[in-house]
């Protein structure tokens, strides 16, 4: 069996550690030149991390990563709201939420696969199916036939695109801005919202790094200039007063990355020899961290299913399973996101006292109850 996986993020790449160590032949392709992108930080729950100590990196994850144990929610002038205490996960579990920098969760990856096997500036421009293989045309005209194409190539996926007529990108008029700010601002050990009516933030640490996603209301036809994002910021965020301006203080508009919150509608995630990954198949945003666990999920499950197609040659049977087996634990990651995702996005006035008075009463159970779950599981 021979196996393309076109993205080389934190999914692609574990999921081509896990080919490597199954001895299945693969290549990955990424279009960057280089990886010199990686972003700011990650959280992953400790399900995610279980995959890194299948891989043998957990001692290197807990190396880098800071656990969480509160989830706090304030106000903009910082008054508490309400905490989440993650100790009796802790207590069962070993571990409950890790932050950690993106582009050191990368490098754990990265480092377990021989770079021959890695294609920089790599594209796939078309491809075919045909008698049980998939034909790629690349960027640079070449051409290859794979058993299995894997589309590991993010929110904006190409291969999704191509592959799939019925996939919705639908903006949910959202936008985040990401920056490092000062650790000052950072609530040691816990990851920090901030809520206003149509004003929310986040702010966590890892290592010696402090990160702020600033989420408001935005249209995503409205472009985003550098020359106007500092006071756009001030102007957007006037109710943060524990985090606004000072925060932003002394940052440069093109060290603030902006980008558009989009929800991913797929009815299936495989179709013939292709196959998608992470947030190429589902998305999650800045609520609670689910993405980067689930993706590093389905590379172990899809490895699992990709070494019994080549045992059985059934790669339609296998996909699928991979597709059913994971749709249920994505299905549980959402609902948890979801259910923070309505008490933090909220534009109204009214609707955010509401829910601000609802928060002092619900049950720590609300959230950690589905949480429970997810790290109890065996995957």
């Amino acid at each position: 069996m021979k196996v393309l996986v076109v993205g080389g993020g934190i999914a692609g790449l574990t999921l081509a550690a896990f080919l490597e160590a199954s001895n299945i032949e693969y290549e990955v392709v990424e279009k960057c030149p280089d990886w010199s992108h990686l972003g700011y930080l990650i959280s992953i729950w400790d399900a995610g991390r279980d995959i890194m100590k299948k891989l043998g990196l957990a001692e290197q994850f807990d190396k880098f990563g800071s656990p969480k144990h509160a989830y706090s929610v304030r106000d903009g002038s910082g008054r508490v709201l309400r905490e989440f205490n993650f100790q009796e996960l802790y207590s069962r579990y070993g571990g409950a939420i890790t932050a950690l920098s993106r582009s050191a969760l990368h490098s754990l990856v990265l480092n377990a696969i021989p770079k021959s096997k890695i294609r920089m500036d790599r594209t796939v421009e078309s491809f075919t199916q045909e008698q049980g293989a998939a034909r790629c045309v690349f960027n640079d005209g070449t051409e290859a036939t794979y058993d299995v194409v894997v589309g590991a190539d993010g929110i904006h996926s190409s291969i999704r695109k191509q592959a799939f007529c019925d996939a919705v990108e639908h903006y949910e008029e959202w936008r985040v801005w990401y920056a490092w700010i000062d650790g000052k601002f950072d609530q040691s050990g816990a990851i920090t919202e901030y809520v206003e009516a149509g004003e929310f933030a986040v702010v966590f640490s890892a290592g010696d790094k402090t990160m702020a996603c600033f989420s408001a209301p935005m249209s995503h036809a409205i472009r985003d200039e550098p020359g106007d994002r500092l006071e756009n910021l001030k102007r957007l965020f006037q109710h943060e007063t524990f985090l606004i301006p000072s925060a932003l203080e002394g940052l440069a508009a093109e060290n603030i990355m902006p980008t558009d919150l989009i929800e991913i509608h797929l009815t299936t995630w495989s179709k013939g020899r292709v196959v998608l990954l992470g947030d190429s198949a589902h998305n999650f945003g800045p609520h609670i961290g689910m993405g980067g666990s689930m993706a590093l999920e389905d590379a172990y499950v899809l490895a699992g299913e990709l070494l019994k197609a080549s045992q059985s040659g059934d790669v339609r049977t296998c996909l699928e399973r991979y597709e059913r087996e994971r749709k249920r634990r994505i299905h549980l990651a959402e609902r948890i996101s979801h259910r923070i995702r309505n008490g933090t996005l909220i534009r109204s006035r009214i609707y955010r006292q509401i829910a601000n008075m609802f928060m002092a009463h619900v049950p720590d159970s609300y959230i950690t109850a589905d949480l429970d779950r997810l790290l109890r599981e065996e995957i």
